[in-house]
């Protein structure tokens, strides 16, 4: 569909993984080579509003409906279609569903159970990206060593 260049252009490469409490104070810094090491590419982030925006343009262009703002209550399965049903009543039918419904998803739970699996609830911690201008990242990096090293001396 034409959007892997854009994407990959606007992928922002991962060197380095910080952990701070929340008020700044750094609690672990390690570098992410491994990861490219290991998988054969580099750990990166993209904007979600940026990948959300990309994909849409390029269902739009391909013709293919994007249909927001409906609330899943039920999913039903066929040999070649599938129904969702909104919790509004409509309805739609289509070959496949691609579930963007969030961390609960309704249309995750439902396929598990309609498949005899067990609908666990997800628990999920994950990277936050942060996107400063550089001269803020590198005075908040030396405004964190400095209340590391506060933080050592006090201890």
């Amino acid at each position: 569909m034409g959007i892997r260049s854009a994407l990959t252009d606007a992928i922002q490469p991962y060197e380095q993984s910080l952990n701070l409490t929340y008020d700044g104070i750094l609690l672990t810094k390690s570098s992410l080579s491994p990861v490219l090491e290991q998988y054969g590419q580099p750990m990166g982030g993209i904007l979600r509003s940026f990948l959300n925006r990309s994909l849409k343009d390029a269902l739009f262009s391909a013709g293919i409906p994007v249909i927001s703002e409906f609330k899943v209550s039920a999913i039903f399965e066929e040999e070649d279609q599938v129904t969702v049903v909104a919790e509004d009543g409509r309805r739609e039918e289509g070959s496949f569903v691609i579930g963007c419904d969030g961390l609960n998803s309704v249309v995750r739970a439902s396929i598990l159970k309609s498949h005899n699996h067990p609908v666990e609830l997800v628990d999920f911690t994950g990277i936050v990206q942060v996107r400063l201008p550089l001269f803020v990242l590198e005075n908040e990096l030396k405004l964190i060593q400095y209340r590391s090293t506060a933080q050592r001396n006090i201890t």
